[in-house]
C-alpha cells in the first residue's frame, strides 16, 4: 500500500507542475508542413516545409523560434529563385547557443542536388553555410547523427528522377566547421526501391536502416 501512495503523490505532483497546454498556429498562405521540431534550454525551434499548393512542390522552409508559451521570437526563411526548393528536413543542437540544420536543395540551372548544413545561433544568425553536391539531381530521405568528436554523418537517398528514377545512397562526414572529411556512395542495391530511413552511431559503428537490399538475404520479396 505504502508503495502505491508513494507513487500516487509523485504522480500528483508531476501534473500540478507540468507546463500548461497551448495551441498556435504558424501560418502564411501557402501550404506548410512541421518537419522538426527541437527543444533548446528554453526555446522550441520549429522546422517547416513550404509548399506551393497549385505546383504541388516544396519550394522554401521556414525556421521559427518559440518561447515555451508558442509566442514567435525569431524566424529565419530560405528560398532560392525559380523552380527550386530548399527543405530543411533535420535540426541538430551543438550546445547552449548554436544548432545546426540540414537540408536537401534542389536548385534551377544545376544538374545535381545538394545537401545544406547552415550553423546558427540561438538569435537565428547564420553562423556559416555549406553545400555539397552530390552525384544525382534528387534527393529524397535524409538522416543525420553526430559521432563522439563532434562530427556530423548525413546519409541520404538520391534518385536519377524521371524516366529512369534510379535509386543509391550517399552517405558524407563534415567537421562541426563544416570541413568535408569523407563521402561513399552505394549503388549496389536495387534500383528501383533503395533508401534510407534510418541512421545511428551506435558502438563506434554508423547504423542505416535501408531497403532495397533482396540479394542480401535467403529469401525474395518487394524490398528488404
Amino acid at each position: 500500500m505504502r508503495k502505491l501512495i508513494c507513487l500516487l503523490l509523485l504522480l500528483v505532483f508531476k501534473v500540478a507542475s507540468s507546463q500548461t497546454a497551448y495551441i498556435r498556429q504558424y501560418t502564411t498562405d501557402k501550404a506548410e508542413m512541421p518537419i522538426n521540431i527541437v527543444q533548446m534550454n528554453n526555446f522550441n525551434l520549429i522546422a517547416l516545409c513550404i509548399s506551393d499548393e497549385m505546383l504541388g512542390y516544396t519550394e522554401s522552409s521556414r525556421l521559427i523560434k518559440t518561447d515555451n508559451t508558442g509566442a514567435t521570437e525569431a524566424e529565419y526563411s530560405y528560398e532560392l529563385p525559380g523552380n527550386s526548393f530548399y527543405n530543411i528536413t533535420t535540426i541538430i543542437p551543438v550546445n547552449d547557443s548554436e544548432f545546426f540544420t540540414i537540408a536537401r536543395i534542389k536548385s534551377d540551372g544545376l544538374p545535381f542536388g545538394q545537401i545544406g548544413v547552415i550553423k546558427f545561433d540561438t538569435l537565428l544568425n547564420v553562423i556559416w553555410e555549406k553545400k555539397f553536391a552530390v552525384n544525382q539531381p534528387s534527393i529524397s530521405n535524409v538522416f543525420v547523427t553526430q559521432n563522439a568528436s563532434g562530427n556530423i554523418v548525413i546519409g541520404a537517398g538520391l534518385n536519377t528522377e524521371a524516366p529512369q528514377w534510379v535509386w543509391s545512397l550517399v552517405f558524407m562526414e563534415i567537421t562541426s566547421d563544416g570541413d568535408s572529411i569523407q563521402s561513399r556512395y552505394h549503388t549496389d542495391g536495387n534500383p528501383n526501391h533503395t533508401n534510407i530511413y534510418s541512421l545511428m552511431e551506435i558502438n563506434g559503428q554508423y547504423k542505416a536502416f535501408v531497403n532495397g537490399y533482396a540479394s542480401y538475404v535467403p529469401y525474395q520479396g518487394f524490398s528488404e
